[in-house]
């Protein structure tokens, strides 16, 4: 008798907190996410497209209305690609290593007031 209480607390409650989908319209069109690619994809004949691709969809995806009209995220995208590949292997690192301290400081605070715990 318990377990069914509980079921039929517990499925209306998991029913509520279902995900919703994001279906929002997006601030970039569909048109404008292509003719980026096509762009980027022609200035840099050696990039790869599939790379391009994944990179414009990515941005598209977390671009907000904040972030810009269409026309903005057309110039980010055309501005900061990077084809060369000794340059995306600087700029890699470069992030990297910012990562590595902010995330590296984080874990000697963490570490140094637990000292006198342990």
């Amino acid at each position: 008798m318990k377990y069914k209480i509980f079921i039929l607390v517990f499925i209306p409650f998991m029913i509520g907190c279902t995900s919703t989908s994001n279906n929002e319209k997006t601030v970039v069109s569909s048109k404008a996410i292509e003719n980026v690619i096509t762009t980027l994809a022609s200035n840099s004949l050696n990039a790869d497209k599939a790379l391009i691709e994944k990179g414009v969809r990515q941005v598209a995806k977390l671009w907000e209305k904040q972030d810009g009209s269409e026309e903005d995220f057309i110039r980010f995208c055309t501005d900061n690609f990077i084809a060369n590949p000794n340059e995306k292997e600087q700029l890699f690192l470069k992030i990297s290593d910012y990562l590595e301290a902010i995330f590296g400081n984080f874990n000697e605070m963490s570490l140094r007031l637990q000292r006198n715990i342990h």
